[in-house]
């Protein structure tokens, strides 16, 4: 049964004496004094917090998820293009552009035949990115990390045409 804000929180504070009386959010201290055994604490008075804070916990974990999905499928769709920069009308939305680092790792992986050329050592052995960039540009840009950044305010402004 889901509950109204109302009911969760004015009529909680009214059948249990001592709920929910807040400073700047929280449930004051000296209102749960008195129900201390050992190092255990009856929490019934933040009962309505801590349920509520469950109920947003998995909401969370839920809208990560999705939020994860779309992320994935505009990336895909964007990669799908080799365009880095999406629009709705003249409104730059999203950008899908390199990022300032690389994939150093994958790139040993899938192009050991390269790394061991832009291998340099200097505390530990690094791939030269530096000199990879200008003597193969192309294999450089497989391996940039890139970017996803969209433009919420812009995206929730612009209207289908």
């Amino acid at each position: 049964m889901t509950r109204t804000y109302h009911e969760r929180n004015i009529l909680d504070v009214r059948q249990q004496p001592n709920t929910d009386r807040t400073e700047g959010g929280a449930i004051v201290a000296q209102d749960i004094k008195g129900i201390v055994d050992g190092d255990e604490i009856d929490v019934t008075a933040a009962l309505s917090v801590l349920q509520e804070w469950a109920q947003v916990a998995g909401q969370l974990d839920e809208l990560k998820a999705r939020e994860a999905d779309l992320r994935a499928r505009v990336k895909k769709f964007m990669e799908s293009t080799g365009k880095s920069v999406g629009k709705i009308g003249d409104a730059n939305v999203l950008t899908y552009k390199p990022k300032n680092t690389f994939a150093e790792a994958r790139f040993r992986k899938e192009r050991s035949d390269l790394a061991p050329h832009f291998t340099a050592t200097v505390v530990k052995e690094v791939i030269d990115v530096a000199a990879l960039r200008e003597a193969y540009p192309d294999v450089y840009a497989q391996f940039q990390v890139r970017d996803l950044r969209p433009d919420y305010d812009a995206i929730l402004a612009a209207k289908l045409v």
